[in-house]
């Protein structure tokens, strides 16, 4: 299971993902950036180093801080990834376009963990369609990609009494 860190410093956060990170604990992610990533955040730095697994919903989530910053005229998302595997899926979905992608190691600094909540599966299902959604607005191959994910859960979410 994937784990979640930040550290926040003035104006900058730093978040750390660690082990597999897939959908099903990203609800509380979500909500974190909902109620950290505010308009007094002037720089992110997301370190992908212990990261074994990303799935296309947690990377629609750092999509999202990246068009945080980039709405507010704010430097580009930092992505600290030293695993070429992991660098070959962000370049394939055009994340080196939009961020800067570090493959240095980063000073180890005191990170609290995120909290873990869960959501309804609304809630869930509602976030993965608008991770992907990202994704999808991210370039004309994620479109390709994604598009018919997108609308097959947005169905499925259509089909629960929405």
């Amino acid at each position: 299971m994937g784990r979640y860190f930040y550290h926040k410093e003035d104006d900058k956060l730093f978040i750390r993902m660690q082990g597999r990170m897939k959908y099903t604990s990203s609800v509380g992610f979500d909500l974190f950036i909902a109620d950290v990533v505010t308009d007094d955040v002037g720089s992110i730095l997301v370190d992908l180093q212990q990261v074994d697994y990303i799935d296309s919903t947690n990377l629609g989530l750092i999509a999202k801080l990246a068009e945080f910053l980039n709405s507010r005229g704010r430097p580009p998302l930092m992505i600290l990834s030293t695993r070429e595997e992991i660098n070959e899926v962000l370049s394939s979905l055009g994340f080196d376009q939009m961020c800067t992608i570090l493959g240095t190691a980063a000073e180890d600094m005191d990170y609290d963990t995120v909290p873990v909540k869960t959501g309804s599966e609304k809630q869930l299902m509602t976030m993965m369609i608008d991770a992907h959604k990202r994704l999808v607005a991210m370039s004309e191959d994620n479109a390709s990609v994604f598009k018919d994910v997108v609308e097959l859960m947005e169905q499925d979410l259509g089909g629960q009494g929405t």
